[in-house]
């Protein structure tokens, strides 16, 4: 894993699609020091997620999901607030339950620290 001491800023784009042009916050997590643990974790957990009927592996696959479905002009699919609208205990609980159900590893438990991601915004790390 590369070695790295660089914490994240979180940064925003317009929006111009929308109206109004509202700002999206970017945190980039390429370079982040747990980005190697996060990869790793990704590719070694992914299986956690089979089964799910709320988990899509593509766009073009949630497209096929949603096209029966009707959408009212004041609705939208946008992401507005994806990590932030997610509990981090909630999240913890969670994988820490299809852990027990699906991943024999007691012997490496999955740590809750490992689940968090640091960025700077305001000049206060988050």
């Amino acid at each position: 894993m590369k070695k790295t001491k660089c914490i994240r800023k979180i940064y925003d784009r317009p929006n111009v699609h929308k109206e109004n042009m509202p700002l999206r916050h970017i945190v980039s997590l390429r370079v982040i020091p747990k980005y190697g643990l996060a990869k790793w974790m990704f590719t070694h957990l992914k299986f956690l997620a089979v089964g799910s009927s709320t988990t899509v592996a593509s766009a073009k696959q949630f497209l096929e999901l949603i096209k029966h479905l009707k959408v009212e002009p004041e609705k939208s699919f946008d992401v507005v607030s994806l990590f932030t609208s997610i509990p981090q205990q909630l999240a913890i609980y969670v994988v820490a339950q299809l852990l027990s159900e699906r991943y024999d590893r007691s012997d490496k438990p999955l740590k809750p620290a490992r689940l968090k991601t640091y960025f700077t915004f305001g000049g206060q790390i988050s």
